[in-house]
């Protein structure tokens, strides 16, 4: 029962986090023309990491621990976190490709301008924002692979989400700013049953969500 109460008490907790997160996105589109925040093709080298972009809204600078919003408390469990601080490009050791919420690639990839994978996205112009997701929780398993961001189109591959964090599924951030529990099973991974939630390669069955 004890066990019961602790996994609904953090399931609980990561909803909060997420939520709060959601603050920080919109306050990024505010100042920066209602762009999602993205993540760059190379974060040790552009620093263009969704965690860097919305530090300064938290007034968090290099060399600061990282704010317990940024993560599960499932996960506290798991890593030493306190051996994690900020940087410029981002957590040190990798805590972005780790145990910190993970951004969906499609709210925006800013890799070379004109290359098939670039994208940047306007939260104004989201078909379903209460579908949509900005935020997951990460995997981080032998079989899953490490990166800063998931990609739908690919995650039956990649593994990069965890679908079942907290016994009833995993918490996730809709760009409307609620946050939800969502069960998805592990052979629907990567599957179209939720394009609608992921927006894979920019496109819905009806059409582009974004110009």
């Amino acid at each position: 029962a004890l066990s019961k109460a602790r996994q609904a008490a953090q399931k609980i907790f990561c909803l909060s986090n997420l939520k709060q997160q959601g603050f920080l996105f919109f306050n990024y589109g505010e100042d920066n023309d209602d762009i999602i925040p993205p993540t760059g093709g190379n974060v040790n080298v552009d620093y263009i990491q969704v965690y860097v972009l919305l530090a300064p809204y938290l007034n968090i600078k290099d060399p600061d621990p990282i704010p317990k919003t940024f993560y599960c408390p499932v996960e506290a469990g798991k890593y030493d976190i306190a051996a994690y601080y900020f940087t410029k490009s981002g957590w040190a050791k990798s805590a972005g490709n780790t145990f910190l919420y993970k951004p969906n690639q499609e709210s925006g990839y800013a890799v070379a301008a004109g290359t098939y994978w670039y994208r940047l996205k306007k939260f104004s112009r989201l078909k379903w924002p209460s579908l949509y997701t900005l935020y997951a929780e990460p995997n981080w398993t032998p079989t899953g692979s490490s990166n800063w961001c998931f990609d739908w189109v690919n995650e039956a591959t990649n593994k990069r989400l965890e679908l079942n964090k907290h016994g009833s599924g995993s918490n996730y951030l809709h760009a409307d700013g609620s946050a939800a529990t969502l069960r998805i099973y592990e052979a629907q991974r990567g599957q179209a049953t939720f394009n609608q939630n992921f927006y894979p390669r920019g496109y819905f069955p009806n059409g582009p969500d974004s110009d």
